[in-house]
């Protein structure tokens, strides 16, 4: 078993006087922690690359947009689109961020076997978890606020038929 922690008698929270614990990773958990690791590094360039071709794709719908200003399509639409294509940039760069450093720290810690190393790379992956989840109970409350709007929006739209 590798020993990549600081020594510790036993398993403990950490608290303000920064005690430690330790952990034993046997070779198993570092070969999966290196495939993780690979994954992740995936991840987050697939992500980058996302992020490059959103920015893009803004830029090219503000173009397209500016060039065919009609009055059926108002020349906001051009200034619109880019900064909603830049907002979902920014949205989408912490996750491949974090998901990058959680890559590089683990890339290190196996090379090194460092506990710092390796709590680096642990809380990446939880800012990875977190910022993700929070951002998904933000979509849906968007789709359930826009579900009820549309759903009373709909009820004032249609016409109602006395049944009897």
């Amino acid at each position: 078993m590798e020993d990549i922690t600081t020594p510790s008698e036993e398993i403990k929270k950490q608290d303000d006087t920064k005690e430690t614990s330790r952990i034993y990773l046997d070779q198993q958990a570092l070969v999966h922690l290196n495939e993780t690791r690979n994954w992740t590094l995936f991840l987050a360039i697939m992500g980058f690359i996302a992020i490059g071709l959103l920015i893009l794709a803004g830029i090219i719908v503000s173009l397209v947009f500016n060039t065919m200003k009609t009055p059926a399509m108002p020349g906001f639409f051009g200034v619109l689109y880019p900064v909603l294509f830049i907002v979902l940039g920014v949205l989408y760069f912490f996750p491949a961020y974090f998901l990058m450093q959680f890559s590089k720290f683990s890339s290190m810690t196996l090379r090194e076997r460092s506990t710092e190393l390796f709590s680096k790379a642990m809380k990446y992956l939880k800012y990875y978890y977190r910022y993700t989840g929070i951002l998904v109970i933000v979509v849906i409350s968007f789709y359930l606020i826009f579900f009820v709007v549309a759903f009373f929006m709909g009820n004032q739209l249609m016409p109602h038929h006395n049944m009897y």
